[in-house]
């Protein structure tokens, strides 16, 4: 699923400079993106299982998954609280326009917008993630 929302973040009008998985991530504090803002890593954040169903030779079970975008924002020249929070709400929004009620899977649910937090501020950029939900149903005869 991470492919797809790639590819889809991708399409034009593309959102992100520089868009990649949690391994480029995991690449930031050696080769920070400052020149290629704004830049953005999807990865899996966590799954959390419901309990199971048994029915007639059969077992089900939903599966909620959070998939968070980490994004590298920020112009290196723009200051005040203000500002910064129209970066993000800017940003939330076109995320939210291209993902929420798209299903990634058709066999699984829509994916929803989850919330967002802080991860980290620094003089030039501010690194964002913004948290996307979906229900996958697992079914095993």
């Amino acid at each position: 699923m991470i492919g797809l929302i790639i590819t889809r973040l991708e399409q034009a009008p593309a959102i992100f400079r520089s868009l990649d998985g949690v391994v480029a991530f995991s690449r930031i504090e050696s080769d920070p993106p400052l020149h290629q803002r704004p830049s953005g890593w999807v990865m899996p954040i966590r799954e959390s299982a419901g309990p199971s169903i048994y029915q007639a030779n059969a077992v089900g079970q939903d599966v909620q998954e959070r998939i968070g975008i980490i994004a590298c924002l920020g112009d290196g020249k723009t200051t005040g609280a203000a500002a910064e929070a129209d970066v993000i709400r800017a940003m939330r929004d076109q995320l939210v326009d291209r993902l929420v009620g798209w299903r990634p899977e058709e066999a699984h649910g829509q994916l929803l917008y989850g919330g967002g937090a802080l991860l980290r501020a620094e003089a030039r950029a501010i690194y964002w993630q913004f948290d996307f939900t979906r229900v996958a149903s697992i079914r095993k005869v």
